[in-house]
Order: structure tokens, then sequence, then C-alpha cells
């Protein structure tokens, strides 16, 4: 049996996801910076937990030995997480395994009638003495500018989405854009999974032309100096099998703290 906390119940499931750096956007959520729903086995006493991050993101962590839960994720998956994603006309989402290992197993017989698939990544924390050596000798190009600006947290779809509460409807977060005259090339902004001083970063090069040309590296440059600036500890997700991410990442004094797998479900 699967039960949904409301949110004000959030802060029942802090002891389940005990990890802060991979499980960031669940933090997000508890603390109310993030739109999500949490799901748990037993809502008097939490022992397992879901936390639905509202976009493609989905977490499972805490003890294993419950029978009844684990028996209800694919009933979960097709009542709550797949209704959720084809209202913002998204078909596929990710489930995060950051935590207890024994989950693996589980997650592989839930997802056997899905179309599913399953790759490692890997978070990043960043040194930022490294980062002050390589920032010495960069130079931003001449023949762009970078602008910080407001960045939607969320896409109009989600903003539209009934189970988004009003409050979210209209939050940003911050980010940097490499501008070509008017075009924007690539951003480089908080993924909106914010606690404190922590948040995770995402990067985007809207058009394959333009990568290789230094633009995500000027746009993250921007990004970390004002991370300076401002005490903020951001954090890097990538893929394993994103090699350019992971060197722009080392280049920019980012050192791999932890990997775990993580599902896809496409429907």
């Amino acid at each position: 049996m699967i039960e949904e906390l409301n949110s004000s119940e959030f802060k029942k499931v802090n002891d389940i996801f005990t990890d802060n750096n991979p499980h960031l956007p669940v933090f997000s959520i508890i603390s109310g910076n993030h739109p999500g729903r949490i799901f748990v086995d037993n809502r008097n006493g939490p022992q397992a937990a879901i936390a639905w991050a509202i976009g493609r993101w989905a977490y499972i962590d805490g003890r294993t030995d419950n029978t009844g839960f684990n028996l209800s994720i694919p009933e979960f998956i097709n009542k709550i997480v797949i209704p959720d994603s084809k209202k913002m006309e998204m078909d596929w989402f990710e489930l995060y395994l950051c935590g207890n290992p024994m989950w693996k197993r589980i997650i592989d017989r839930s997802v056997k009638r899905f179309d599913s698939g399953k790759h490692f990544e890997s978070v990043y924390i960043w040194d930022r003495k490294k980062y002050s050596r390589f920032r010495s000798d960069y130079r931003f190009p001449a023949d762009v500018s970078v602008k910080i600006s407001d960045v939607p947290l969320l896409s109009e779809k989600a903003q539209a989405s009934s189970f988004v509460s009003e409050k979210f409807r209209d939050k940003t977060t911050f980010g940097f854009r490499v501008l070509s005259k008017k075009e924007e090339l690539t951003l480089c902004c908080s993924t909106g999974f914010e606690v404190g001083r922590k948040f995770m970063v995402d990067i985007i090069t809207h058009d394959p032309n333009h990568r290789g040309k230094g633009y995500a590296t000027m746009a993250a440059v921007a990004l970390l100096n004002f991370s300076l600036e401002n005490n903020l500890e951001p954090l890097w997700e990538t893929a394993e099998d994103n090699i350019g991410s992971q060197r722009l990442a080392e280049k920019l004094g980012f050192v791999k703290n932890q990997t775990y797998p993580v599902f896809t479900v496409e429907f």
C-alpha cells in the first residue's frame, strides 16, 4: 500500500532520504522550494518513501522489506506518475536510486511491464580552490555577451497543471544566458532544486552547431562567479556516458561525489 502525504507532513521523510547531495531535489520539495508529491508506506510512521518532483524526477529510499509497498510501485507509476507526466506532455520519467542499494532489484522487477531502461548518473561537488585556479587564466570570448536573467522554474505546461499550487506558477530561479546579438546560444541556471546555499546546475546549448565553441563554459563561469560572490554551493549532476558534461564539470573544479543507478520509464 502506498499513501500520499499532505505538504504539512513532508518532514516525516527527512530521516528516510539521508544523502544531502543526490537527494537535494527531495529536500527542495520537503522545504517547499519546488513542487512535488511524497508517498509513503505508512503515514503514521513511514519507513519507505517515493518523492515525485513535478517534471520528470522520482526518488525512492528507505527500508525495502514492506512487501505491500513494493508490490504497489507499478500501480503507483500507472495511476500517479504517468497521468501527471501526460498532463505536462511528457512521455517518460526517471526514477533515481541514490540511497539503499537493495532497491535496485525491487525496481528491476517493478518496471519490467513498462518500456524501461537503466543508466548511471553522478553528482559532483564544487572545489572552489580548483575553480579559482581555472578562473585566473580564463577570459570571456569577445564576440558574445553574457547576461543574468530570471528563468521560469516550470514549463508552461507544468505551470498550468491543476496539481501545481499557485505559489509555484510564476516562480523563477536564476541563470546566465550567452547571447549573440539577440539570439540565446546557451543557458546555465539553477534547476530550482535549492535548499539553503545548495542548488543543482542545469546547462543547455540549444543548437548543436553551437556546441564545442566554449559557450557552455562561458555561461557556467558566469554562474560560478555569481556563486562565489553569494556564497552558494552548486552541485553538478550528469549521466555517466555524457563525457562532455563530465569534462566541463571537472574543468570547472567539480569533483565526483557519488554514482547511482537511474531507471528511465517511457510510455
